[in-house]
């Protein structure tokens, strides 16, 4: 007999009863309501701490932490605005006429008519060429490209090469860059 008091106090202890409380079930719905009545009134109406909105609320940092770090990898410009280069596509239509570009641009130059063979002329503190010697003197049917380098006013100006014939045409385009 003694025993079996022992184990019984071991297994109240476990449980949670106090020493010398009922374990029955009237003691035990006594026990739980007066811990309802003592409970204090939950004042988060968010619910963070539950396990279904901590899940969300992660979701939600991770995505805000992306949305960050995606707009953190956008180049700037020199005045401090954020601006992607963007690549200008120059067309036959587009020479004899003044174009505005940016510094970091990317100029495609076609090809304003049909030649397999060009010299083409610009200033290099304003252009950069993107290719080789023999593709600036000989361009695929994509033509030229070039990256900006700095503000200002320059021209580019491209003509074929013809031999044994009259003057070769010269088209000229004006590039303004802010």
């Amino acid at each position: 007999m003694a025993g079996s008091v022992a184990a019984r106090r071991d297994f109240r202890t476990i449980r949670g009863t106090p020493r010398g409380a009922s374990v029955g079930a009237v003691g035990l719905r006594k026990t739980l309501a007066a811990s309802e009545k003592n409970k204090v009134p939950d004042r988060n109406p968010a619910h963070v701490a539950t396990p279904r909105n901590l899940h969300a609320t992660a979701i939600g940092c991770v995505a805000v932490l992306c949305l960050i770090s995606s707009c953190s990898s956008a180049p700037v410009a020199a005045d401090g605005s954020a601006r992607l280069a963007a690549e200008r596509v120059v067309l036959p239509e587009d020479f004899g006429h003044v174009l505005d570009v940016r510094v970091g641009d990317v100029l495609a130059v076609r090809p304003p008519m049909t030649a397999s063979e060009w010299q083409v002329m610009y200033d290099d503190s304003y252009l950069e060429f993107q290719g080789t010697r023999e593709q600036l003197r000989s361009p695929d049917t994509s033509g030229w490209k070039f990256n900006v380098l700095r503000a200002g006013e320059t021209p580019l100006t491209v003509t074929p090469v013809m031999r044994g014939g009259p003057n070769p045409p010269r088209f000229t385009v004006t590039f303004h860059v802010e």
